[in-house]
């Protein structure tokens, strides 16, 4: 068997291509199953309380609302029947950070920032959203941005340069 790395620069961050021969199709999903196991899974709720499985990989972001833990992937917003302390210690180490009191995210989807006032921090995710951490959880924002090499947005006469 031969296995090939060939890394793509074009590709979003969290995502793995396995390209295999359709003789190995049951390798290629034993293969994205112990990635997938490996990253780690959570049991979900919708808003008509049917249950799904999704892969730590997929999840944007964990939030508090009203007591209730919510959790965000690209597209979806479900619920979770956890505390927010049964989920932040299933995942800490797992590449989620805390950057508030409420809200844990998932440092593969961050792919820029922006020093705001007070310590605090815009992060801009690949979807397109942002989430703001406050001068509590600057530390772990700080050790996640030199971790992960996430570049600074700086403004200079109101244009963007990235």
């Amino acid at each position: 068997m031969k296995i090939v790395l060939n890394p793509k620069k074009k590709m979003k961050r969290g995502e793995l291509i396995i390209l295999y021969h359709p003789r190995n199709k049951e390798l290629a999903t034993l293969m994205k199953k112990i990635v997938e196991t490996r990253t780690g899974e959570i049991e979900v709720r919708d808003d008509r309380f049917n249950r799904f499985i999704i892969p730590l990989l997929n999840i944007y972001y964990f939030e508090v609302v009203e007591q209730k833990v919510f959790v965000y992937t690209k597209n979806d917003v479900y619920r979770l029947s956890m505390t927010f302390h049964d989920v932040k210690a299933l995942v800490i180490n797992k590449g989620f950070v805390q950057i508030n009191v409420r809200t844990m995210v998932n440092e593969r989807h961050i792919i820029r920032y922006k020093m705001m006032k007070g310590c605090h921090r815009m992060l801009i995710m690949d979807n397109g959203e942002t989430l703001e951490s406050t001068r509590l959880f600057k530390d772990n924002v700080n050790d996640m941005v030199k971790r992960k090499k996430i570049k600074e947005i700086i403004e200079v006469k109101n244009k963007n340069i990235k």
